[in-house]
């Protein structure tokens, strides 16, 4: 192996911002920054771990017979070829990265779901705003005029809130929809029910379950009520930033916190769940965010729970604890679609076939 032979000396680093996930049938590596997944064989999760302590001559002398070395080097070319590793004369330059995680808000994001009554949102825009929360979502289950929809964006001026989306059936006011968010530059519109040739339009859009034009979204899905959330398929996996990846690692994706008020007015994690703190009307979000109880399920990572913590999608999941496989909330996901021990999707027929194996 003459090409192994000149490197011999050198080693393999990987990105710090790629990460390989051992799952039970392949290994993810996850290329955060760009966005992109790979896939190979398990066994090479484990020549990464040496790959890491070990410069390539030495790895190498570890390896049975030429087949192996072949393998090797193709493996090292492979990962400079789509730019997640490179080789180089020392590690001593390239610390690992600290997968630590933490935010400045008590409550990052909240889910304010509405249907046959109008919640205060003065009330609950004031303590959001005392709690720091960036992301606002509120879905409606019924009929939401545009002049309520200004109501509520009217509200928002003067906070801190980063965004503001809206789910609501499609209703054919794209034009007064629009105004309304030029006017509010946080605001983003989805209009679920969408039953129009768009998709048909765009031919990238049918694999996704939304398209965007603009601040305006469509998805076909039809949403009567909370029950609707929770599913995990191919077009629900997100690749976030790294930020967002260590908080996978770390926390729950779907949960951590979060704080929610179901279409009822009680408060809880998330609008799906069984469990209430109080009526909004009648208790302090704040004094709900503190609880210790309530931010129990903020730490309930992938690897706490059965059958997701052997599945290498598990830090770019979403993840829903509302409904699980036997009411635990541990167990896996009801509404997953992925088998991480045949490596198939329910609802989609996809082979274990690695990119590189």
């Amino acid at each position: 192996m003459k090409e192994l032979a000149t490197i011999k000396d050198k080693y393999l680093y990987m990105f710090a911002d790629c990460f390989p996930v051992k799952g039970h049938t392949r290994t993810m590596l996850c290329d955060v920054s760009r966005q992109k997944v790979y896939f190979v064989d398990n066994s090479y999760y484990e020549l990464l771990s040496v790959l890491k302590e070990n410069n390539i001559g030495t790895v190498a002398e570890m390896l049975d017979g030429e087949e192996d070395l072949i393998f090797f080097k193709d493996f090292i070319d492979y990962l400079v070829d789509i730019e997640l590793a490179i080789v180089v004369d020392t590690l001593d330059r390239f610390p690992a990265m600290e997968l630590e995680w933490d935010h400045p808000s008590k409550i990052i994001n909240s889910i304010i779901d509405i249907r046959d009554e109008m919640h205060d949102f003065e009330k609950i825009f004031n303590e959001l705003e005392v709690l720091a929360c960036y992301h606002i979502q509120i879905r409606a289950y019924c009929q939401l005029p545009v002049s309520r929809l200004e109501e509520i964006l009217a509200l928002t001026v003067g906070k801190n809130f980063r965004s503001i989306d809206f789910l609501i059936e499609y209703d054919g006011k794209e034009k007064e929809i629009k105004a309304l968010l030029d006017k509010y530059e946080i605001a983003q519109v989805t209009y679920h029910t969408y039953d129009m040739e768009l998709f048909d339009e765009e031919p990238e859009a049918k694999n996704r379950s939304k398209v965007y034009h603009g601040s305006l979204g469509y998805t076909k899905q039809k949403v009567s009520g909370c029950e609707g959330c929770g599913l995990i398929n191919v077009n629900s996996m997100r690749i976030r930033d790294v930020k967002g990846f260590t908080e996978n690692i770390k926390h729950n994706g779907c949960l951590n916190r979060k704080i929610s008020i179901d279409e009822t007015g009680n408060v809880k994690n998330c609008p799906s769940m069984q469990k209430s703190y109080g009526h909004v009307n009648n208790i302090s979000l704040t004094k709900i965010a503190d609880d210790a109880e309530f931010q129990k399920p903020w730490n309930i990572n992938k690897d706490n729970i059965d059958g997701c913590r052997d599945c290498e999608y598990r830090y770019i999941c979403t993840d829903c604890r509302a409904y699980t496989t036997d009411g635990d909330l541990h167990s896996k996901p009801a509404k997953c679609q992925y088998d991480p021990y045949t490596g198939k999707w329910a609802d989609k027929v996809e082979s274990v076939n690695t990119v590189f194996a």
